[in-house]
Parts: C-alpha cells; structure tokens; sequence
C-alpha cells in the first residue's frame, strides 16, 4: 500500500531433510543492517525452531571472507568442518552446530 514504511531487513532459511536429523541454515540481512543484531537474532530463533523440530545437527555455509558471520556462528557452537573441493572452489566455509547432547 502506499504510504506503507514496512521494509524487509533480513530473511532466514532452515531446510530439513527428510529424516529430521539435521537442516542447513541461511541468512541475509540487508547490508544497513548488519552489525545491529538482526542477524543474531534471527539465527537465535532459527536455532530454537531447529531444537524444536527435534533437529540434531544444523549446517552453513559460510563466504570464507566474511569474518563477522563465521564468528557469531561459531559463538553460538558451529564449529568449521572438512573443506570439500566445492568449498575450496566457492571460497566457503561448513560449519556444524550440534543441537543435541
């Protein structure tokens, strides 16, 4: 509608195998706002959607040049996995969050 200042700031994504036992997560937050914490939280909630779904393990891909993402991932428990070729290929990073004890 006009006059609407509504404007879309960051979008997450959380995709599941079948089996449940572990999802990849994405993330993009518009470049004004990063740094403000809509990015953590909205990783936040994604985490505890996967804990919900009785996820065990959530995987990312990470651009190996972005330093700001690899450490809030890694403060919430992502740890960096084997490079495959294709990561070496894109400049990417895995990390692997276990959700479960």
């Amino acid at each position: 509608h006009a006059g609407d200042s509504q404007q879309l700031i960051g979008v997450t994504r959380l995709m599941s195998a079948a089996d449940r036992q572990e999802a990849e997560f994405a993330i993009l937050v518009a470049d004004a706002w990063q740094g403000t914490g809509v990015g953590s939280a909205l990783t936040d909630y994604c985490l505890s959607v996967a804990k919900q779904w009785g996820l065990q393990f959530v995987t990312a891909q990470v651009a190996s040049q972005n330093p700001r993402m690899l450490g809030m991932l890694q403060r919430r428990g992502f740890l960096p996995q084997q490079s495959s070729d294709e990561d070496t290929e894109l400049g990417t990073i895995c990390l692997k969050c276990r959700l479960s004890d």
